[in-house]
């Protein structure tokens, strides 16, 4: 599997893992941060927001694009429409970076922009 389609696979496993503290606490950086537009929440944050939170019944990653940023450090960027399981939907433009660390790809920083 090639690291663009290894990152594609993490990257819907973080939407499907949406309220799982265990998920995020493995595949996100200790030092990772995510914007949204409630602010910039880093990884103990993250991981509290989680209580209660609800779970996306759908989601679509969409037009997705790859950029190498160097040998161990890569980003996808797409747009994504959701639903939780609320009936809330959710439509945005995603970047999410990952690190290898240690031959494991880590999510080092996402950022949502609301469409």
């Amino acid at each position: 599997m090639s690291v663009r389609e290894q990152l594609l696979h993490l990257e819907s496993q973080f939407w499907g893992a949406a309220g799982n503290r265990e998920f995020y606490d493995a595949h996100f950086a200790d030092d990772g941060l995510m914007a949204f537009t409630v602010g910039i929440m880093t990884k103990p944050q993250v991981l509290a927001a989680m209580a209660g939170a609800p779970s996306w019944s759908s989601f679509t990653v969409d037009d997705p694009r790859y950029v190498e940023v160097g040998d161990d450090v890569a980003a996808i960027v797409y747009a994504t429409e959701a639903e939780n399981e609320r009936g809330e939907e959710h439509r945005a433009v995603v970047t999410s970076v990952y690190v290898n660390r240690g031959g494991e790809w880590i999510l080092v920083l996402h950022q949502q922009t609301p469409i």
